[in-house]
């Protein structure tokens, strides 16, 4: 239980150092603007994607970023997907399209190279 709560702490004050955003859209503009920003997105029964946009504070540090996307299941993270991308040093900002194909609730957590954290967003997916 310490373990969990000391984890949770330190993931708290590394996104209050790094101070930035996991926002998901259905699309983003080529200034990294998010277009229809939503916390729930409708899916048909063969799945439906989006776009997740994280704008960091400062430039990013790093060559690749990994997304661990996980399904709530009884209150548990259940790892669902895990994408590792490509990027430029220097960003402040990027997006990956992901696509889903079971409703429930998600949380994404992104990291860079190093492992590190850039930011956690949460959505929700229900089926049309």
């Amino acid at each position: 239980m310490f373990k969990s709560v000391f984890t949770v702490f330190l993931l708290f004050i590394s996104l209050q150092s790094f101070s930035q955003k996991v926002i998901f859209c259905e699309s983003v503009t080529g200034a990294g603007t998010p277009v229809n920003e939503a916390g729930e997105f409708s899916i048909g029964d063969k799945g439906g994607f989006f776009k997740i946009l994280v704008k960091l504070n400062k430039q990013l540090e790093a060559t690749n970023v990994v997304f661990d996307v996980y399904l709530m299941k009884d209150n548990r993270e259940t790892l669902d997907n895990s994408l590792k991308m490509d990027v430029k040093r220097g960003l402040t900002w990027f997006y990956k399209e992901i696509t889903f194909f079971k409703p429930g609730e998600y949380h994404v957590y992104v990291y860079d190279d190093r492992d590190q954290i850039l930011g956690v967003g949460r959505v929700k997916i229900k089926l049309k």
